[in-house]
């Protein structure tokens, strides 16, 4: 069961990743396309929102130690503040602003996580 359960957090890890990349792309596309729409983006985040839930999940299940679960966490809150800086496009522009910013946090923090989640599948083939 561990060994299923640390194959799974790595491919969840693996697929938000994947998911973040798409979402780069879905929002270049809606600043540049013709008409520019954002729908695409916004609609498709909410993807992401699920597997982060899923990715906390598999991460308690395959016991990847406490550190990991603390970047699972922060992953989970910079993803969940994530769609609601632009609501503040209005009333706080400057706050809004920090949408981009929290992506590049929200992928550095992906990125970090799914190169580290490597050693999983080692330890489970050492095993």
């Amino acid at each position: 069961m561990l060994q299923v359960a640390r194959f799974a957090y790595v491919a969840v890890i693996w697929v938000f990743l994947a998911f973040l990349v798409a979402q780069i792309f879905f929002a270049g596309l809606g600043l540049f396309g013709i008409p520019p729409d954002m729908r695409l983006h916004a609609s498709f985040g909410w993807f992401v929102h699920i597997l982060d839930l899923l990715l906390i999940a598999v991460a308690l299940l395959a016991r990847v130690g406490r550190p990991t679960i603390w970047w699972v966490l922060a992953l989970f809150v910079t993803s969940a503040i994530q769609p609601l800086l632009p609501e503040f496009r209005n009333d706080l522009p400057v706050v809004a602003a920090l949408h981009p910013l929290n992506a590049v946090l929200v992928t550095l923090i992906t990125v970090k996580l799914a190169l580290e989640s490597a050693r999983f599948l080692r330890t489970e083939a050492a095993a």
